[in-house]
């Protein structure tokens, strides 16, 4: 048993419908698809580690009762921000808060049927630690936006 058999033998978990738990817009998710079909084999492994990888950091930090703006929590949250942006879309980190308030209002929601979001499908309670991690990070990364000068 490796320390991904825990995410791996999770129900229900893709790829896919991490994309469908954020609520991403039917254009996104066709750039998405267009780019996912020239994966091969061997990418779809690395991916899959790598997504591993990212869960995993996030499941240490939370259950290792570190904060949501622990160093080890920010890792996470930047290794989830690089995941998308490697595999997926372009990803700025204000696309990583608008993903992360889309993900929340999902799951409040109860689109798709499950008031349960992803991130809880591996430990109750994780979904808003990663959603507190990613908007946090973003907070400390982004650079201000200066306003034009009269």
């Amino acid at each position: 048993m490796n320390k991904y058999s825990e995410i791996l033998s999770a129900e229900g978990v893709s790829c896919v419908e991490l994309w469908k738990s954020m609520y991403t817009p039917d254009f996104e998710m066709e750039i998405i698809r267009g780019r996912m079909s020239q994966y091969s084999k061997d990418d779809w492994e690395i991916l899959k580690l790598e997504s591993c990888e990212v869960i995993y950091k996030f499941m240490t930090a939370y259950r290792s009762d570190l904060p949501y703006d622990s160093p080890d929590a920010m890792e996470a949250a930047e290794a989830h921000k690089d995941l998308i942006d490697k595999w997926f879309l372009p990803n700025t980190y204000g696309r990583e808060v608008k993903q992360a308030h889309m993900a929340k209002l999902t799951e409040l929601s109860g689109a798709f049927g499950s008031k349960k979001g992803f991130f809880d499908k591996f430990q109750e309670g994780l979904g808003e630690y990663v959603y507190q991690a990613i908007i946090h990070n973003a907070k400390i990364r982004m650079k201000p936006i200066s306003s034009p000068r009269p």
